[in-house]
């Protein structure tokens, strides 16, 4: 999905009790943990919340862009957005293009705008950082999600379809 024009972005605030905060380094971890906690189906494994190594190397971690909401009262993560810019890609096909990804609540505070809160943020940053437009990938098996970043200015403009077979009588 792509919001095609970085204007009229709305003013959302977060729930009370929630404030953003830069990642530092010493919170890479935390924020880390709760992105593997929003995505960990019900009832499925506890999230390591140990940040790859390899994560960090990766030319598009720009900590600086994120957006992360705490919750004041216990020092947690609520939500994050883990903007970023590829500069290379920009370069090779001409354009100014951010990307709003990584974007996660954790289950204490859904349905309550946090994402929606974080994604305006996210887009304003890439905006001031000198893009034009801003991208994401959606699961169309997750309509609320699709309905949310529809609700941000994010239209569908690529599908692809992903066909799975379980393996049988692996040999």
């Amino acid at each position: 999905m792509v919001r095609p024009d970085l204007e009229n972005i709305p003013e959302i605030s977060l729930p009370a009790g929630l404030e953003v905060r830069p990642a530092r380094p010493e919170d890479f971890s935390s924020i880390w943990y709760s992105v593997e906690e929003a995505y960990v189906p019900e009832g499925g494994p506890l999230p390591t919340g140990v940040m790859p190594e390899d994560f960090k190397s990766d030319p598009n971690f720009q900590p600086e862009l994120w957006q992360v909401a705490w919750d004041v009262s216990t020092g947690k993560v609520a939500g994050s957005v883990m903007t970023y810019i590829y500069h290379k890609e920009n370069k090779q096909l001409g354009i100014l293009r951010g990307y709003t990804e990584g974007i996660s609540t954790v289950p204490a505070w859904r349905r309550r705008g946090v994402a929606k809160a974080l994604i305006a943020r996210s887009l304003k940053v890439q905006r001031e950082a000198g893009m034009k437009e801003s991208a994401l990938v959606c699961s169309g098996e997750n309509l609320a999600n699709y309905r949310l970043y529809e609700s941000c200015g994010f239209i569908e403009v690529k599908r692809d379809t992903v066909y799975e077979k379980p393996l049988t009588g692996a040999s």
